[in-house]
């Protein structure tokens, strides 16, 4: 095998070491989600050249894409791919230890790397090589006269900065030198592609504020419309052999078309919510709250069970302790049971997620007690969390809005606690404008 650094083979992941059993040491592990970045930089640019997979070491041992980027020199054009390695270990400008914060991350020095800012030495703590932690503040742009010398100094630093609440920066750097290209490369051309690289764009570790605002307000929408959301469902796709995120949301999204199918060929409404959870022992899992009349009920439970068995070609487990699906029904204008249910698919929300009160600016209020939800966390999500129907979402609110208006939403109008937010006021708005005759719904 034989090393091209301008040809362009598609990366995957390797479970197998490299030549002669080579692996890297510990301190160069990385992150999957890493070993993916580095494959976005090397789309970036042209000018960088491509890597054998089996770079990354085993599943578990895994290369940073920053090693395989910065060095000073591209190496022979055509030599062994053991020579490739070795040139690359004397060559790189820097490697980052896995264990390090994303405030500072230290790398081992090399005489043509710039210190971190501010620091007068980097040492390594015993025989394993890993550097101790650099404490001095990075640098900023004022520091710097030169784009290309600060970019070079971000790169060689191995900072990713970040603003005081801790979350992400990603420093845009014009230019075309080399630093800067290089710098392109590496973080991206846009913020986007940013997040996409290195925050693991899509994946999340709470529902967001926006999420919770989107559900509720999708309930208390239904709810104007005369429908109350009385029937909740839950699917447990470890149970039929579905068990990746990536699965899970197709199943998901599958068995929600499905759904929207069977509720409009029956002339009902197509009003429902759902959320995607990670629990201890079926993993992610689907949360399904939607309004079926009672007089379908049977038919829906019996047509849900059977799409779900389809949907993998497996039959269900239904037994005392395990079930595939379950269900909890209400009747049909139990409002209170439907908001009593709420609280608990919403339970994922970011706990640092609140805001300022309407009347007093300086006061701050935390979503989770204005809410009353019991935080319970969910776990790395690699999917969208968090949905409502068409019929639900806020460009179906504001048409409606536009043509009969609708009440204020307790949550956007000073709503301080969940006696405030989970009411009956908006089926009872509904229902007075009917009697008016100002609805045709």
């Amino acid at each position: 095998m034989s090393f091209h650094p301008t040809s362009r083979p598609p990366l995957g992941l390797s479970d197998k070491p490299g030549p002669d059993g080579f692996v890297p040491p510990p301190h160069w592990e990385r992150s999957r989600a890493e070993f993916d970045a580095y494959n976005v930089g090397v789309a970036y640019s042209p000018d960088l050249p491509a890597a054998p997979a089996w770079w990354f070491g085993t599943a578990h041992e895994f290369w940073d894409r920053r090693y395989c980027l910065a060095y000073e020199a591209p190496p022979p054009g055509d030599c062994p791919i053991e020579q490739a390695i070795g040139w690359y270990v004397s060559h790189t400008l820097f490697m980052l230890p896995v264990h390090t914060t994303h405030q500072a991350n230290p790398f081992l020095q090399s005489p043509a790397v710039h210190q971190p800012a501010g620091a007068t030495h980097v040492s390594t703590n015993g025989d394993t090589g890993v550097p101790a932690i650099v404490d001095d503040p990075p640098h900023t742009r004022d520091d710097y006269d030169d784009i290309e010398d600060y970019a070079q100094y971000l790169r060689q630093s191995g900072f990713d900065l970040r603003d005081e609440h801790g979350k992400p920066v990603w420093v845009s750097i014009h230019g075309t030198g080399e630093q800067a290209r290089l710098h392109r490369a590496i973080n991206g051309d846009g913020k986007r592609q940013y997040q996409r690289t290195w925050e693991g764009y899509g994946q999340t570790q709470h529902l967001a504020g926006r999420d919770f605002t989107k559900l509720y307000n999708a309930v208390a929408f239904a709810n104007c419309q005369g429908w109350v959301l009385n029937t909740f469902i839950s699917i447990s796709w470890s149970t039929v052999g579905i068990t990746t995120d990536l699965l899970v949301e197709q199943a998901h999204r599958r068995f929600n078309e499905r759904m929207r199918k069977w509720l409009l060929e029956r002339g009902l409404p197509l009003a429902w919510v759902w959320v995607l959870e990670r629990g201890n022992t079926y993993g992610l899992h689907s949360h399904i709250h939607v309004a079926v009349p009672k007089q379908h009920r049977r038919d829906f439970m019996q047509w849900a069970k059977k799409c779900v068995s389809h949907i993998p070609g497996r039959p269900l487990v239904n037994t005392e302790i395990s079930k595939t699906v379950r269900f909890d029904c209400r009747s049909d204008r139990d409002v209170a049971g439907q908001w009593w249910r709420f609280p608990y698919y919403a339970k994922g929300v970011d706990p640092a997620v609140g805001f300022r009160d309407a009347d007093d600016k300086h006061i701050w209020r935390l979503l989770n007690e204005v809410a009353g939800l019991t935080l319970k966390p969910q776990g790395l999500v690699k999917t969208k969390r968090a949905g409502v129907s068409r019929a639900l979402d806020a460009k179906a609110r504001r048409a409606f809005d536009a043509q009969y208006g609708l009440p204020p939403f307790a949550l956007a109008n000073g709503g301080k606690e969940p006696a405030d937010l989970y009411t009956d006021e908006y089926l009872k708005w509904h229902d007075a404008q009917c009697i008016l005759g100002t609805l045709n719904i």
